[in-house]
């Protein structure tokens, strides 16, 4: 009874009394307008960090926690110096501290300290670091509108028949539009816009759209099948191609050892270009073919046992000149060019008013130029080629 009546002495009873209102009360769905003298944003959107930020802070009295996305794009802590009208929002959840949570300094009364017969020594005391953990927020996230679980929960079922869908025709449409679960499509409608939701909706729609027109179109025509007489026309050409490339081959054969025999023969028939070669076995029959490579054969052979063994020269190649037969003055002639096209080639002063007689002429004929301008009396040429 005397503990009892010297604790009464020493704390007020009004403060026992109203001990519980030093806490903070906190408010799910309030918003505290004005008085914010410090805000800052939250790495974590919990409402009892921003609730211990004000307990440490003496100006503080009063805070609102701000959702993630509400008033930007982390979550935000708001430090008041006086509470104002609390107003329903679910951005936010809101804190006070009570006015007598911060009690008046009263005088205490002093007590006579006891005689120093009575003291005892006491130890010091030793200065412990107390650990307090963090207990999970008690306040939930605010919940959506009925009008966006409505839309949310028709936007689940479309994506959900759009994926059975795509499942059912093999389309073979991947992504997170494609793959997700319901409750995955039904949360990220409550995240995002309604205009978005409805974008993915109609872009669903139309991807199995194509995919069932293309699996509704008449499949292509195959290319239809060669018939037995086109089959054997083409076997028959393959084959033939086969021969005359065979036919070339001992023919070029017979051609190099004639030239290393010192032969001296000409014509198309000994030449090294296998074109000639095979146009002639186009010509021919299964027959003349055997034929006529075994008389080249022949040929080669009677050439080896005649001795010749004379150098194979291979035949000039032709020239040309221009000879001088009428005209002013005395007749004359160039000197031999090569002529790579077996022809006469006139270049020069042949372009005048009157006529222009530039070009290629054969053996034998004539034909006009102006060597000393084409207001001077031209001269008469005669091609010649051997």
């Amino acid at each position: 009874m005397l503990m009892l009546q010297l604790l009464l002495r020493i704390i007020p009873v009004w403060t026992i009394v109203l001990w519980p209102a030093a806490a903070l009360a906190a408010f799910s769905d309030t918003d505290l307008p004005g008085n914010t003298y410090r805000s800052f944003q939250l790495v974590s959107p919990v409402p009892s960090f921003c609730e211990r930020a004000c307990k440490r802070d003496g100006k503080c009295r009063a805070w609102t926690f701000s959702w993630p996305g509400k008033r930007g794009k982390r979550a935000m802590c708001f430090l008041k110096t006086a509470a104002s009208t609390k107003r329903r929002d679910t951005c936010c959840v809101s804190g006070m501290r009570s006015l007598l949570a911060t009690p008046l300094p009263e005088k205490k009364p002093e007590l006579a300290p006891p005689p120093a017969s009575a003291r005892q020594p006491q130890p010091p005391e030793k200065k412990t670091k107390k650990i307090t953990r963090e207990s999970p927020p008690s306040i939930t996230p605010p919940r959506p509108e009925p009008a966006k679980q409505a839309f949310c929960t028709r936007y689940a079922d479309l994506a959900m028949q759009a994926r059975q869908a795509n499942a059912r025709h093999a389309c073979g449409y991947r992504g997170g539009r494609w793959n997700a679960s319901r409750r995955g499509y039904y949360n990220w409608c409550l995240n995002n816009p309604r205009a978005a939701a409805e974008r993915n909706t109609q872009a669903r729609r139309r991807a199995i759209a194509r995919c069932v027109a293309a699996l509704q179109q008449p499949p292509r025509p195959e290319p239809p099948r060669p018939t037995a007489r086109l089959r054997e026309r083409i076997v028959g050409t393959l084959r033939e191609l086969e021969s005359c490339s065979t036919y070339t081959a001992r023919a070029l054969a017979m051609v190099r050892r004639a030239r290393r025999n010192g032969c001296g023969f000409t014509g198309r028939r000994w030449t090294l270009n296998p074109l000639p070669h095979f146009e002639a076995c186009r010509r021919l029959t299964l027959p003349q073919r055997a034929r006529e490579i075994a008389r080249l054969r022949a040929r080669v052979k009677r050439c080896r046992l005649s001795g010749a063994e004379r150098p194979y020269a291979p035949p000039r190649p032709a020239r040309f000149r221009w000879l001088k037969v009428g005209g002013p003055g005395p007749n004359w002639r160039t000197r031999w060019y090569p002529a790579r096209t077996g022809r006469c080639r006139l270049v020069r002063h042949c372009r005048c008013p009157v006529g222009d007689t530039c070009g290629g002429y054969r053996d034998g004929q004539q034909t006009i130029y102006w060597p000393d301008g084409c207001a001077a009396q031209p001269t008469l040429l005669r091609c010649q080629v051997r």
